[in-house]
């Protein structure tokens, strides 16, 4: 076999770069500003005429981006499971594979896009990209236009067209300064118009985003506060899972105790920080002979402040069978239980092993995860400031707060009006000294500018910290750090034109898509941009980067 030629090394060379330049623009690392031409060498490496050979180089950039990206997911196998390490490499190196083929789908067809539409694929390759996003399954979902949550300016589009919007965007810089260095190449006119256009776009965006941000700073400057606990630990799921429920519980209480002398509205324990039933009435002995329900209510009218405690919950049925949940609850300053939320979204191989009530030998060969049910009900929780000022807020759990169905329906709550304000509560111990706490926070912020709520996010530990509605981050926290501090939320709500119909701008890039397709099968080879028949080179011997004769495959 012929070793691969200079031409088709400099093509998988370009593909990785976009790929490593992935991993650098997501969290932890967060160059933002790369993205907007970091997949410019993937889109250089498409070549006119060869679909396949395209389609498998911007999987290899793809796959290693996902690769690097989720590698996480090995120690966390490991983690969560009796899984040996080879076999977790394995099951991650199959994910790689399966989550990185919608580079193959939108990259391999750039090509044969601009042969029949010419400029046109500037357009329509953002717009199936951001159709992959919508409708590509993924059990962790990632999003291109997250980059910019660190740059206000940019990341306020994302209050009107969602994040994916911002997707949209960031390709249609990269696709428009490819076309430019491909009209380069090829000695081609430049479409001037359509690059004023884009480049008015792009610094409209950064114009209107900036007074955006200014106004709503106003408007939460003029706010009410509520006074909320950052309670975090540094313990490792190691270290957790050799303490006591009694040694756990005690933790949190010395933490509480140490924020009382600010005089919380708020305190939050996160998912898991209680293994004790919270709504338990059994007494115990090391509870002082006082039932757990007793326990919390007592501490919440003691301290003056509201409870929210996550913890698992157990309920035995008639047959005595135990059906779990991870649940939280809310104990009310005046020394109540409240409420109660049971996840509806439970962590697939984390919390429950697909298929496996069907089929329980998968359970007894995989052993660790849990066993825990959906709930069903988007509980909405009453809160209230020490002085008077009522509000409302759902509580997503871990995995939750990334997920877009799981939102909306913890956004409109079970009452006829939308909650004021997320508490995400999470553990990301589970994922280690690694990139997963911060990608996993990154996601989150999405949630608090698309719907124009603050959100607090309290971690056992991984990152606590305040996302205002306009995506400002406030008072973060790093993983495996101690941290007990009182922190002030600033409780407005701001309209998102994202709520009102913004979100239906993914739906109309899959239209899009459908339609980009139909034009261009329809136009055929004799595009905008085909070449003339006659007196050409055949396609081997035609420089790198020029359009070729003949027809494209997809």
């Amino acid at each position: 076999m012929a070793p691969p030629s200079k031409d088709t090394a400099l093509r998988l060379l370009a593909c990785l770069v976009s790929g490593v330049a992935l991993v650098h623009i997501s969290a932890p690392v967060n160059l933002h500003w790369l993205h907007w031409f970091a997949f410019v060498p993937m889109f250089w490496a498409m070549r006119p005429g060869q679909g396949r050979r395209n389609a498998w180089m911007a999987w290899a950039g793809g796959w290693l981006a996902i690769f690097w990206l989720y590698y996480w997911l090995i120690e966390t196998i490991i983690r969560f499971s009796n899984l040996p390490w080879v076999l977790a490499l394995l099951i991650h190196l199959l994910f790689a594979t399966a989550f990185s083929i919608n580079y193959p789908l939108v990259f391999g067809t750039v090509r044969w896009l601009r042969r029949r539409i010419g400029a046109g694929w500037v357009v329509a390759t953002p717009v199936l990209l951001v159709a992959t996003e919508k409708l590509f399954p993924s059990l962790f979902p990632y999003y291109h236009g997250v980059s910019q949550y660190r740059f206000p300016p940019t990341w306020q589009l994302a209050s009107v067209l969602g994040v994916m919007g911002l997707t949209f965007l960031i390709f249609l810089v990269n696709c428009t300064l490819t076309e430019a260095l491909w009209r380069r190449s090829e000695g081609r006119r430049q479409p001037w118009g359509l690059h004023a256009v884009i480049a008015a776009l792009f610094v409209g965006n950064i114009a209107w985003g900036t007074w955006r941000h200014g106004a709503i700073e106003a408007q939460l400057a003029e706010a009410p506060v509520v006074k909320a606990a950052l309670l975090q630990h540094d313990v490792t799921m190691e270290v957790r899972l050799r303490t006591s429920a009694l040694q756990a519980l005690q933790t949190w209480l010395i933490a509480t105790r140490e924020v009382l002398e600010e005089e919380p509205d708020l305190v939050v324990w996160p998912e898991g920080s209680t293994s004790f039933n919270p709504h338990g009435e059994k007494v115990a002995k090391a509870l002082s002979n006082r039932s757990p329900r007793q326990f919390f209510e007592t501490l919440a009218k003691g301290g003056d402040f509201d409870l929210l405690v996550g913890g698992g919950t157990a309920e035995v049925g008639e047959n005595g069978e135990i059906t779990g949940y991870n649940s939280c609850y809310l104990f009310s300053r005046e020394g109540k239980l409240a409420d109660r939320y049971d996840k509806m979204v439970p962590l697939p191989f984390g919390e429950y092993i697909p298929f496996g009530d069907t089929f329980p030998w998968i359970r007894r060969m995989i052993r660790g995860p849990g066993n825990f049910r959906a709930g069903e009900r988007p509980t909405v929780f009453d809160g209230t400031a020490a002085d008077g000022t009522a509000y409302t807020f759902s509580v997503p759990i871990c995995y939750e707060a990334i997920l877009e169905s799981a939102m909306w329906d913890l956004f409109e709550g079970e009452r006829d009006s939308p909650v004021d304000l997320f508490v995400n509560i999470t553990n990301d111990a589970w994922f280690g000294d690694t990139a997963s706490p911060h990608q996993h926070a990154m996601l989150t912020t999405i949630q608090a500018i698309q719907f124009g709520r603050p959100m607090l996010r309290i971690a056992y530990t991984g990152i606590c910290w305040v996302v205002e509605p306009h995506g400002d981050i406030l008072f973060e926290t790093t993983p495996f750090t101690d941290h007990r501090s009182v922190r002030p939320i600033r409780m407005a709500t701001v309209p998102t034109l994202y709520v009102a119909g913004g979100w239906m701008f993914p739906w109309l890039c899959v239209l899009g898509s459908i339609g980009v397709f139909a034009i261009a099968r329809r136009r055929g080879d004799d595009g905008p941009l085909a070449p003339p028949t006659s007196g050409e080179a055949p396609p081997e011997s035609v420089a790198p980067g020029s359009v070729t004769p003949g027809g494209e495959s997809a």
